[in-house]
């Protein structure tokens, strides 16, 4: 998918996959999702989808733990991915009413900062005079002194600071 992020909206992944010769009966199914879905499961679940014997199975090994990234979405794709720093908290309560599981963030200041890191890309960062179009919904939950800034974007090096900074 080059053209457009509309034409691609699955971004999900796989964990395990099974194909078998002839199609598994309701109960079946059943039994493989409780299987998969019991953390006090008898039988391993590999051990159940091989008694059904499976003309291919793929087991695909789990994901190691990582960073808690923010996937992007856009047109900048994985070279987009922010991450979140351990402070944040992930997810949070929606800024929005009535919008549960939108990927919301919650940041505070105990124990050091929280932060989400996006990397640099020429994307996302126009050249100085090119108008520029940002969306950002946020729910203050207090107002505290200090140098806080909800969104900024700034390199300081050589000769000072640039970019910009938004309070």
């Amino acid at each position: 998918n080059t053209a457009g992020t509309s034409l691609n909206p699955y971004f999900g992944g796989v964990d395990e996959f099974a194909l078998y010769a002839a199609k598994l009966t309701p109960q079946q199914i059943l039994a493989h999702y409780q299987n998969g879905t019991n953390a006090a499961r008898t039988v391993a679940y590999e051990a159940l989808v091989k008694s059904r014997s499976p003309v291919v199975y793929l087991r695909l090994n789990e994901v190691t733990p990582g960073a808690d990234v923010a996937v992007n979405l856009g047109e900048q794709r994985s070279a987009g991915h922010a991450t979140h720093s351990a402070e944040v908290a992930h997810p949070a309560a929606s800024a929005l009413a009535g919008q549960a599981a939108d990927g919301a963030a919650a940041y505070h200041n105990q124990g050091g900062y929280g932060v989400t890191t996006v990397p640099w890309t020429a994307g996302n960062n126009p050249p100085a005079g090119t108008p520029f179009s940002l969306e950002l919904w946020i729910r203050a939950l207090r107002d505290q002194q200090g140098g806080q800034c909800p969104l900024n974007n700034r390199w300081v090096g050589g000769t000072g600071r640039t970019g910009w900074v938004m309070f």
